[in-house]
């Protein structure tokens, strides 16, 4: 493994803790508030997007950058940024594929 992606792992790593402690944050707040809303006798407004939605699009985007700044070497197989775009699709498409039933 070389040491650029050592760095990469140990910033995903550090990162996805770290969301993970922000969303037991955030919930507890939103428990204490909603407990005093109830209170009140109020009731919550608009919903926005939760912390688990935050978390899934910022790791996508710390994968994609990681993607980017690694690049593999999908490109001596397949030459352009866009031919490495279809394959790192379809190897995502093959390996999320449930696998076929058997009968």
């Amino acid at each position: 493994m070389t040491q650029k992606q050592v760095i990469v792992y140990v910033l995903l790593a550090v990162a996805a803790v770290g969301m993970l402690g922000w969303q037991v944050r955030e919930r507890r707040f939103k428990k204490r508030v909603e407990r005093q809303m109830a209170e009140r006798g109020q009731t919550p407004g608009r919903q926005r997007l939760s912390g688990v939605q935050v978390m899934w699009m910022a790791l996508a985007l710390l994968f994609g950058i990681a993607l980017l700044w690694l690049q593999p070497r999908v490109g001596a197989i397949v030459g352009s940024v866009w031919g490495k775009v279809i394959t790192w699709g379809g190897l995502f498409v093959a390996n999320t594929m449930p696998p076929a039933e058997k009968g």
